[in-house]
Formats: C-alpha cells, structure tokens, sequence
C-alpha cells in the first residue's frame, strides 16, 4: 500500500510518518540507533530487556537531558526518535508536545511534573476535560471543517496538528490520509464506504462482519462495476481502495491486474473461454472433463472449421488459443505449422495421415522393428526436391526446405541443388558432389578437429531469433524459422518465442504455475528477475505479469511493491 504524498513509512511505529521521522526518508542517516542491527553483531541494548533479560519493545520515553528526542524501544534495541520542529518530549504524557508545557525545555525547570498551567491566567480546554471535570490527553481527533489540520489534547489544552502537504485528516481512522477518502476533502460526500464516522453514529458494514456479526478485516474484492478500484475491510468497516494507474481489478486472482484480462474491462465480456468463470455461476465445460465427470488440463487440441485457432483445457474450462501469423493449427502432430502441412488449411486435402475428422493414426513409416511409434531425423521424401520427411512419436511430417535448397539424402540435410542428383546435380552422380576447395573454401564452423568438412543439425545464429546456422558438407547456411516462431538453441528446432530467452521469454526463462504433480497453482506476488517494476503472480496455472505502482518497485523481500530506495538494485 501506498503512504500519502508527503510521507514516509516509519517502521519504528508501523504507520506512515513525517519523512523526517524517519531515517534514509529525510531524517539522518548517520543515527546508529535507527538503523536494526544485525543479531549476530550486537548485542540487545539494557534499556530494552526485561527483568528475564529478554528483548522488549516500548512506547516513547525520556531521553534525559535531550528536549527534541525521546527513546523508543523495538525488539531488544534502542532507538532515538526526533520530535517534530518546533517540540519537545514531555515525559509526563510520553508524547511531543508544546515546550512551554515541557520544564526545562521552555517551561520554569524547578517544577519537577508537567507544569500545570496557571488557572487565573487560563483555564483548561473544554474539549480537553473529562466527565469529572479534570484535564486529560488524547488522541487525534476532528477540527471540523478543517481538512488540513486536527486537533489533540495535552493535559487539557486544546492543540490544533497539521497533517502532511498533500493529505488530509481522516476522522475514521484518526490518521492523515489521502484526500480521497475524505468527504468534503476529496471524496463524495454521499460516499458511505469511505467515510466511517464515530462508532456511536454509524454501525459496522455489513460486508466487514463474520458470521458472528462481529467486524473483520479482509483482502481485496471486487467492488461491481468499478473497474478501477476494489473493496477492502479494515476492522469493520468497506474501504474503496484505488488500482495501480493502467490497471484493472481482477476478481479471479484478487490483485490489479492488466486489462486485457478483466473481462468487462479491457477482455471481451462476451468469450466464454477466455473470462475465468466463478466456479458458482458457470459450470465446467463437457469439453473439459474426464468419464469421472472431474476437470482437467490438457494440450492443445483442434478447433473444427478454425486453421487459426485451438482449443486448450485449462482446469476444466475451455480456451481458445490463436496460431502465431501465418501459420495454422495441426491436429496431426498438436502444434501450429505450417498451412501447407494442414489439409484444409492450404495442404492436400485428402492426406495419406490424418484424415481431418478423425484422431491422428500412427504411420507405417513411423513405428520400429516392434510397431511401437518412433521419433527419427529427416529423410527422403522420393521425387520431391523441397521437403522431406520426419517423423515424430509415431506421426510423419512434411517439413520444407530453405529456399533456394533442396534435401540431400546423402547426408540428410537440405544442401545447394548442385549437390543433389536430381534437383540440379547430375543424374549419373550417384552421391553429393565435393564442391570445389578453391572456390570457396570451407566455413570454419562446418569443419572438424582435423580440417575434414561436416554436416551437422541446426545450431544458433546468435543475435537472430528468426533463423538458424546448419552445416551442410563443409558450408555454412543460414536457414529461416516458420513465421511466428524462434528458433530454441536447448532443443535445436524452431519454436514459441515465448519458450526462448531473449526472442520473448526472460533470460532466466519463465517459471511454471504447476506444482510437482502438475497441478495448477496459484501463489502471492513473486520476483520477475532483472525487472524492478514488475512481478509474477500465478492465478489457476497461469503466469501473470503484474505492475507495480508508478514510482514503486518490487521488493522480492516482503513480496510488494515498494520504494525504489528499499530495494537494492533498483
């Protein structure tokens, strides 16, 4: 959450402050004591135990001899707290106060308590005595009518506070806010969540009370057709919280999220497949669901009629899912390639291998000594120059050459066609010519340890995501990837720029939304390596990058978005 402009949070008291209560926000960052010191290297500090010597943590308390700081104790340690300008610490109400009231900082130092101040010369504050008359100090509280400023009791006197530049004082919560959530101040005076006025006035809301009627404090929810703010209760009481500018509120996975994926506002409302479903309203789709009846995940699988589309299960609901550009969905083999390969989407349409209507069946050519399926290289495909074959878990493809190549089943590779008998090779040539060594020489990547020219697999061409080296007898050819795709260098082929760091995934690669049995997950906010103004969050399996508010960063340690000045690197 964010403080109010002009503020700073202080960790010392837990709320936001004056930046120059706190140390590394305005205050100086010389102070020793501010700073919480590693246990390992020193000690707790004697003020700060216990009579069994353990760590305690303390209100305020005099620092003797010191008008404008006081002691405060966290955790065993001991920390020199500054008072505003213009104060100094009155011991007698463990708070700042005005020095006048303070003996020795302004009042006369022979009164040894807070000096009571002279009854004839003026009398208590009214607001400041209570049922018996006698003078008390207070919290914070309302100057009505005043959005700058509040009002607090001293002993009886009456003080009129400022709040910091930029916020205003919130009667609900009795702290300096944004003007936003304050009628009359920022926000609409009609608005009933934003304003919880006194207790003995208004009654808790009733989307902040247990079963129990008793009041609660939640995380965010959806606030209905709002999409640029959520509810959330604190202690009782429906609080508007304000998303991240260029966000939306995103019920399904309880953050802010972008756009695109709130359905209503940014995402089609419309698309059953894409809008995650509640799980009360809508049913699981029949699509998505094994003969128990119970939802699955599943790999893509064909859209009928659709070349440009598929369709993908994902926690028993269905997705349609698009193609990259220029290229069409193949049931035969459950990936996207290309329209030439898919009857119906630019191939035969009658193919020797998948007929379109029915599940994929394996190919003689495809399966061992035994029937059982098998992956193998490329090889001949007979009569044709420009493609050859491959087959892969049983199913035989049709996979092209470069341009301006053709397959050399000599060496299985797609090699010049002054190479291949056939395709521009003469016919009585019966294996791959030796291209003359004057003219040119060999590519020193296609040679082996002993100066002999080789072929090999495709290998990465760094610095180009669309392409390939592979070598060919001795010569080096730059080979494309089919449009949409990058060529992966961990598995050799060409594939979702998604899957390969720097072509559109990070470079440490993104992690997975699944746990050890493969099962969806869905996780709080997590580090997006080498970003600071994102993060990761997984909702139902799927990866999410999130924004972090503008001028924040994300803090891997407390897992929010943060100061930049906290989080080291950025």
């Amino acid at each position: 959450m964010p403080c109010a402009p002009g503020t700073a949070f202080n960790p010392a008291i837990s709320v936001c402050d004056h930046p120059y209560n706190v140390p590394g926000c305005g205050a100086p960052a010389a102070t020793t004591t501010t700073e919480a010191p590693k246990p390992t290297t020193k000690p707790f500090d004697k003020e700060c135990l216990d009579s069994n010597s353990k760590p305690i943590s303390t209100g305020p308390f005099e620092n003797p001899g010191e008008c404008d700081s006081f002691y405060q104790c966290s955790n065993g340690y001991l920390h020199v707290m500054p008072c505003a300008p213009g104060t100094a610490f009155n011991p007698a109400i463990s708070v700042c106060d005005h020095p006048y009231n303070v003996p020795g900082c302004g009042a006369p130092a022979a009164t040894t308590t807070t000096e009571a101040p002279k009854p004839t010369t003026k009398p208590f504050d009214k607001e400041c005595l209570d049922s018996n008359g006698k003078p008390i100090s207070t919290g914070p509280f309302e100057n009505p009518g005043e959005c700058d400023s509040f009002y607090q009791c001293s002993n009886g006197y009456l003080h009129v506070m400022p709040c910091a530049p930029g916020t205003a004082f919130n009667p609900a919560i009795s702290v300096c806010d944004h003007p936003y959530n304050v009628p009359g101040c920022g926000a609409p005076a009609a608005t009933t969540t934003t304003e919880a006025p006194k207790p003995t006035t208004k009654p808790f809301d009733k989307e902040c009370l247990d079963s129990n009627g008793k009041p609660i404090s939640t995380g965010p929810f959806e606030n209905p057709g709002e999409c640029d703010s959520f509810y959330q209760c604190s202690n009782g009481y429906l609080h508007v919280m304000p998303c991240a500018p260029g966000t939306a509120f995103n019920p399904a996975i309880s953050v802010c999220d972008h756009p695109y994926n709130v359905p209503g506002c940014g995402a089609p409302a419309a698309t059953t497949t894409t809008e995650a479903p509640k799980p009360t309203t809508k049913p699981f789709d029949k699509e998505c669901l094994d003969s128990d009846g119970k939802p699955f995940s599943s790999n893509p699988f064909e859209k009928n009629g659709d070349c440009d589309n598929f369709y993908q299960c994902s926690n028993g609901y269905l997705y349609t899912m698009p193609c990259a550009p220029g290229t069409a969905f193949n049931p035969a083999i459950g990936v996207c390639d290309y329209p030439y390969n898919v009857p119906g989407c630019g191939g035969t349409s009658a193919p020797t291998t998948v007929p379109p209507t029915q599940a994929p069946t394996i190919d003689p050519k495809c399966v061992d000594s035994n029937g059982k399926p098998m992956s193998t290289g490329p090889f001949e495909k007979p009569g044709d120059c420009d493609h050859f074959y491959q087959c892969s878990n049983g199913y035989l493809h049709v996979m092209p050459c470069g341009p301006g190549t053709a397959f050399n089943p000599a060496i299985s590779v797609c090699d010049w066609p002054y190479n291949v008998p056939g395709c521009g090779a003469p016919a009585a040539t019966t294996t791959t010519e030796a291209p003359k060594t004057t003219s040119p020489p060999f590519n020193a990547q296609c040679v082996d340890s002993n100066g002999k020219p080789m072929s090999t697999g495709p290998f990465e061409k760094p610095e180009d995501c669309d392409n390939f080296y592979q070598c060919s007898n001795g010569y080096l050819h730059t080979m494309p990837c089919a449009p949409g795709t990058a060529f992966n260098p961990a598995i050799g082929v060409c594939d979702w720029p998604k899957n390969v760091p720097g072509c559109g995934a990070s470079s440490g690669g993104s992690p997975t939304c699944k746990d050890a049995d493969d099962k969806p997950l869905s996780t709080g906010p997590f580090e997006k390596p080498g970003d600071c103004t994102h993060f990761y969050q997984c909702g139902a399996g799927i990866l999410y990058v999130m924004p972090c508010a503008s001028g924040t960063v994300f803090n891997p340690t407390l897992s929010v978005c943060d100061w930049s000045h906290n989080v080291p690197g950025c």
